[in-house]
């Protein structure tokens, strides 16, 4: 599963997971180690993405962020929300199809 986090706004996110050893990547390089069970990191404005075999919850300002899900990771990217485009700028559908490791071409879809 790949949750992607389009991030607006500097601000803290808090995670719950069932997983060990989750990275919240971020575009294009960096990461940082993700707990399991609940844990908190504070993110710059960006896109995000965190691998998992299961579902991991984020929560935080809602205003500052927004994160979709797909459970597919090589075929189906995560939606892109509408405001990600307006609030990060133009994103190329390669880069991302790139970041989040996406195999076929029509896998990214815009919410």
């Amino acid at each position: 599963m790949i949750t992607a986090i389009y991030v607006y706004q500097s601000t803290s996110l808090h995670f719950k997971t069932s997983d060990s050893g989750l990275a919240l990547c971020r575009m294009p390089s960096g990461s940082a180690a993700l707990a399991e069970g609940e844990s908190a990191q504070w993110v710059e404005k960006g896109v995000y993405k965190i691998e998992s075999s299961n579902t991991v919850e984020v929560t935080g300002d809602n205003t500052a962020f927004e994160a979709a899900e797909n459970p597919t990771i090589k075929t189906n990217g995560p939606s892109i929300p509408p405001l990600a485009s307006q609030q990060l700028g133009p994103l190329e559908v390669s880069a991302l199809q790139s970041f989040f490791g996406i195999t076929d071409a029509m896998g990214l879809d815009s919410a």
